[in-house]
């Protein structure tokens, strides 16, 4: 039998056997749970993995995990050391499915799960346990706790809102079916292109359980976090270790002069960096690592940048049309012509008032890429460049 339990909480858990579901409920704790005997599955928050299909002329499996962080590098914000790829599918035409996770996250869930002592088999997005996925079809449900999940076609998912539903609607192929559970079915505009049909789906972890046992090939634990055993852990921490070890003998071994010296400049740069920063995004954070680095290199140059250089120009925009919006700025990134940034709001509602309020400005392109709940915030991540003239 295998135990199917939510991380967010209250944890909603289902055992499920052969026939079906045995048993299910809620606690507040993971320790509560009934893992003894089971085989265990995580089910975590979709809008923490995102899936993406990309065309990739590469056959071995191997050389494709390889080549799948770098090929999308420069459409993401975070660094691809710090994300976790797992491979999906491979189509016709070279199409690739995957999907990916932030590193932290992931070890942050496995520490959880090892602290309430469940050995873990696998782990799966919610979305990935919605019944009834076939090719060319997209299920849809509204959660119980009003989130609205998508599984498009048997790899790919996401999570979205109510009110940003129908532009999810209408990016999507004229030829895909619609299977919507009946409560949200009322809630979807009355003109789609898509064929809609309604059906009992759910909005809970025993609802969709009971209709279909899910693939486990679709989980996370593989590579290094492969059965989220604690060799894989170590694995992943040694690195870290040996950094730290490598930092303090260098520290004890440099020149006193020079050490105090550089520690000085190094607070004159991180000074000035958050001057102008938080100047620009009053009350966001500032940038880490190495998007920081680079916002620096950026900043330094700026007073002897043309008048149309694209960094300047989107930075000082979009800063103008974002500030006293109530808008924290998590993270920042520029390449390529385009201005990447994650933003923090107070909810959905804030979050369509302030992507309106971007698209207004007609001399630039503003796409939202990704949002979703965050605790009782909503982050989103916007991509900015110039408008074609």
């Amino acid at each position: 039998m295998t135990l199917y339990f939510t991380l967010n909480t209250p944890h909603q858990w289902a055992i499920v056997n052969a026939k079906g579901i045995e048993s299910s409920g809620v606690v507040d704790t993971l320790s509560e749970l009934p893992a003894a005997g089971h085989r265990c599955v995580a089910v975590v928050p979709g809008e923490q993995v995102v899936t993406r299909v990309e065309v990739m002329p590469v056959k071995n499996r191997a050389k494709l995990m390889a080549a799948i962080p770098y090929a999308i590098e420069d459409s993401l914000i975070s660094s691809v050391d710090d994300l976790h790829f797992l491979l999906l599918h491979t189509g016709d035409e070279n199409r690739v499915t995957f999907a990916y996770v932030s590193r932290q996250l992931m070890t942050s869930w496995l520490e959880q799960i090892h602290e309430a002592g469940i050995k873990l088999e696998a782990m799966l997005p919610d979305y990935f346990l919605l019944p009834g996925a076939k090719p060319g079809s997209a299920v849809i449900t509204l959660t119980d706790d009003k989130r609205v999940l998508v599984r498009s076609g048997l790899y790919q998912g996401a999570v979205t809102d109510l009110e940003n539903l129908p532009a999810w609607l209408s990016e999507q192929e004229k030829e895909t079916t619609l299977l919507v559970d009946d409560r949200l079915a009322a809630k979807l505009p009355d003109e789609i292109d898509q064929r809609l049909i309604k059906t009992e789906i759910g909005g809970g972890l025993s609802n969709w359980l009971s209709q279909q046992a899910p693939d486990h090939g679709a989980g996370l634990l593989n590579g290094k976090f492969a059965q989220g055993s604690k060799r894989s852990l170590l694995k992943q921490y040694w690195p870290a270790v040996a950094v730290i070890v490598l930092a303090g003998f260098i520290k004890l071994g440099s020149d006193v002069g020079e050490l105090l010296w550089l520690q000085k400049t190094n607070t004159q740069l991180e000074q000035s960096i958050q001057s102008l920063y938080q100047e620009l995004f009053p009350g966001s954070k500032l940038l880490p690592g190495r998007v920081r680095v680079q916002t620096k290199n950026k900043i330094d140059r700026l007073q002897n940048l043309s008048a149309g250089n694209d960094f300047t120009y989107l930075l000082v925009t979009t800063a103008r049309l974002l500030k006293n919006q109530q808008v924290v700025v998590e993270e920042l990134d520029y390449r390529q012509g385009r201005l990447l940034t994650v933003l923090t709001l107070d909810n959905f509602a804030h979050l369509d008032r302030i992507r309106q309020r971007l698209q207004s400005n007609p001399s630039i392109k503003v796409s939202l890429k990704q949002s979703g709940a965050r605790g009782n915030k909503v982050q989103a991540r916007f991509e900015i460049s110039r408008a074609a003239t």
